[in-house]
């Protein structure tokens, strides 16, 4: 009571604001109290959070990484579906053509002709390290099925490899091509 005003000549509402400031000194004594186990404690829970954060952040750029590398295997994977269904038309196209009396047949044209010097060169030039295409011709008797005598079955496997990587990647169609 240090400001020489005595309890008794205090209105009720003094008395109450007094008591609560009281209240107020005694709990800013008890808060700046703190066990000296407790030093320190923030800055760790902080360095914990920005480790999480870190790792949660490492792993969105790993996925980000790992969709970029992703698309480009769908590019090219997609070119070569393309261009094999396209080599594939162009067989069903000629095949009525060649089977009539053309020279070497739908697999003279095809496999090692003039056809297949064009599907070899559109490989090289859109496939990274686009290897020579396999194109295989069977006949019903080759695979010991009843096939008309003008029908094939084709298997066409595209190979290809990404810069700086060691992994082959293949495509590999098999149609029937003929009079069906």
């Amino acid at each position: 009571m240090s400001s020489g005003i005595r309890p008794e000549n205090m209105s009720m509402r003094d008395l109450s604001i007094r008591k609560e400031v009281e209240a107020m000194r005694r709990l800013n004594q008890k808060s700046e109290k703190r066990p000296e186990k407790m030093e320190g404690a923030t800055l760790l829970e902080v360095l914990v959070s920005i480790l999480i954060f870190s790792c949660g952040m490492l792993a969105i750029v790993g996925l980000q990484a790992s969709s970029f590398q992703n698309s480009g295997d769908v590019q090219y994977r997609a070119e070569a579906i393309h261009m094999v269904n396209a080599y594939v038309g162009k067989m069903k196209a000629m095949t009525p053509r060649a089977n009539a009396g053309g020279a070497g047949g739908i697999e003279g044209d095809f496999h090692s002709g003039n056809e297949f010097d064009h599907f070899k060169a559109e490989v090289a030039a859109k496939l990274p390290e686009g290897d020579v295409p396999e194109v295989r011709f069977y006949t019903g008797a080759d695979i010991g099925v009843a096939l008309p005598p003008e029908t094939r079955l084709v298997d066409i496997t595209v190979t290809w490899q990404r810069p700086g990587e060691d992994d082959v990647r293949q495509y590999m169609q098999t149609s029937v091509i003929g009079n069906n």
